[in-house]
């Protein structure tokens, strides 16, 4: 992909993910068969073991096992499925919802991705966890160790998935694709995704090879394990955020995005979207447009400033279509899509995106190696964002007007380089700084080529997130600071110049100080070209 003259892009993605596959495809559902609830009962389509889950879970006194049916030695896996008609074998994804109120049956708003990913050659399973989540006899005292618990059923339902395929006379009889497994979470189910992959990770998960993960506005940090928080490795890790969200109110995905390295053959990548007015409970659609369920904080959400609901879930089906089909498919065009949103333009719901991504490929600056001259100040800092200071550590840069200052950094890679990347985002209230940075690129021999970022993607500011009626409301920040990832490929540079991209031994980052301002500045750095070959 190039950028022209204008700042677009040269090409959009072959087609719409968001729009329905070729696959025809059926669904069904299966549980305990006691379940009080039929279609994990007695209308249930498979039968499932039961999971003692007591040396997990504190808690499941009498009052619940009334309630569901069920002890906390005999927890179901319960779940719908959507399969798609065919030979085979077809990726498996498990949808986990979050935790709402357990009357809400989370796992029905998701039949909208299901369908979506069934129709493009995927197996797609809704997990329901409603028994975990909260209810009126949390009134009294909450269940504990629930946040392990959810990762530890997401891997008793990929092991009954490994049993049907290899089992005879099952629906999934050799047709699923157990080293291409994916997993999706939103709220809770974003970080049960993470727990779940980690403890597979640790203590092994025979025969299956989880992936991809795809995480909607996800909660962070609420299950850790002995070594603290969870480092995602060697898998691939995308997260989406709302700026409107009204109950994960900080981009904490983005501290698991900074959690995620890789050291291994194969090619991977993480990658993060926000995405301006949309909220948290729109993404599942038994959820709707209050965040907040109750009380006079419910009256004063501004439901006006959202997305609609279609647009939102519009936002989900392309990114996980692609996704999903791009890492577990090899469908490598949608793979473009992370590292630029903007070839999915035409299709996308018109709002802010702001996007990161980093692969197995680049390599980035030491901090200590990271030199500015010109302004006021240049410091490091903990990501600020608005639930707290984030585990990415930025550099922060400040000038007043006149000034013109720079940012330095000397390149190191152990391949070859195809494009530089930096993230960035100007702070500065009220100030424009769009049109304020060059990059320049020097190589070996002091040859030199400059880039302005105007004419490719204009430095953008910080996220508006005003999600309350009155500013005054909102204890939180209005707005948050997202570092938008900026890509030059050196194929694009250059052109009649004596510049040698490929002796590239330092890089510029140049701000026109005629205003003054504050940007923050995160992985400076090169990326190589990521080949066919180093994918399954």
């Amino acid at each position: 992909m190039t950028v022209v003259d204008d700042g677009t892009v040269d090409h959009t993605l072959p087609s719409d993910p968001s729009a329905p596959g070729p696959f025809s495809s059926t669904e069904l559902t299966y549980g305990s068969g006691t379940d009080p609830r039929p279609a994990y009962g007695d209308e249930a389509d498979l039968i499932t073991e039961t999971v003692d889950a007591s040396r997990t879970i504190q808690g499941w006194d009498e009052d619940r096992r009334a309630l569901w049916g069920f002890a906390i030695e005999e927890l179901p896996l319960n779940a719908r499925v959507w399969y798609p008609h065919g030979d085979g074998p077809f990726p498996l994804v498990l949808l986990v919802h979050g935790n709402k109120s357990n009357a809400t049956h989370s796992e029905d708003g998701f039949r909208y991705l299901g369908e979506q990913l069934a129709g493009h050659g995927v197996i797609a399973v809704s997990v329901d966890q409603n028994f975990l989540n909260t209810g009126v006899l949390d009134r009294d005292g909450g269940l504990r160790g629930v946040e392990e618990a959810r990762g530890r059923l997401l891997l008793e339902h990929l092991r009954t998935w490994k049993a049907w395929n290899e089992q005879e006379g099952t629906p999934f009889t050799g047709k699923v694709d157990l080293v291409n497994v994916g997993l999706l979470g939103h709220s809770r189910g974003g970080e049960a995704i993470v727990t779940a992959t980690h403890l597979a990770q640790r203590d092994g998960l025979s025969g299956m090879t989880i992936r991809s993960l795809l995480a909607l506005a996800p909660s962070e940090g609420q299950y850790r394990s002995d070594d603290g928080l969870i480092t995602l490795r060697n898998v691939d890790y995308l997260v989406l955020q709302g700026s409107h969200d009204a109950d994960v109110v900080g981009f904490g995905g983005l501290n698991q995005y900074a959690r995620t390295t890789f050291d291994g053959d194969e090619y991977r990548f993480a990658a993060a979207l926000a995405v301006e007015r949309a909220n948290h409970g729109q993404f599942n659609s038994r959820w709707g447009r209050h965040d907040i369920g109750y009380g006079l904080p419910a009256m004063l959400l501004d439901d006006d400033a959202l997305l609609s609901a279609e647009d939102q879930r519009r936002v989900a089906k392309l990114y996980s279509t692609a996704f999903f089909t791009g890492t577990l498919l090899g469908n490598e065009d949608m793979l473009e899509l992370f590292r630029d949103y903007r070839v999915a333009e035409p299709w996308l719901p018109e709002t802010n995106y702001v996007s990161r991504f980093t692969d197995s490929t680049t390599v980035v600056a030491d901090d200590g190696t990271v030199r500015a001259e010109g302004g006021s100040d240049f410091t490091t800092t903990p990501l600020p964002l608005r639930s707290g200071p984030g585990q990415d550590t930025v550099h922060r840069l400040t000038w007043e007007g006149g000034q013109t200052p720079t940012v330095t950094t000397p390149v190191r890679s152990e391949g070859q380089i195809e494009a530089v990347v930096f993230d960035a985002v100007a702070t500065t209230p009220g100030t424009d700084l769009a049109d304020s940075v060059t990059v320049r690129l020097v190589d070996e021999a002091g040859e030199s080529v400059s880039v302005s970022l105007a004419d490719r993607l204009p430095l953008k500011g910080s996220v508006p997130g005003q999600y309350l009626v009155a500013p005054w409301l909102q204890s939180t920040a209005l707005n948050e600071p997202v570092p938008q990832t900026y890509r030059i490929p050196l194929e694009d540079v250059g052109g009649d110049t004596a510049f040698d991209a490929a002796e590239l031994a330092t890089v510029t980052l140049e701000f026109d100080g005629a205003t003054g301002g504050t940007v923050l500045l995160d992985d400076i750095g090169v990326a190589g070209e990521p080949t066919s070959t180093s994918r399954p």
